[in-house]
């Protein structure tokens, strides 16, 4: 579950970019 949730934490940070 941490694993999952670091991906998201990277996809959104560059989706954000």
């Amino acid at each position: 579950m941490v694993y999952r949730r670091g991906l998201y934490s990277i996809v959104g940070v560059i989706i954000f970019i």
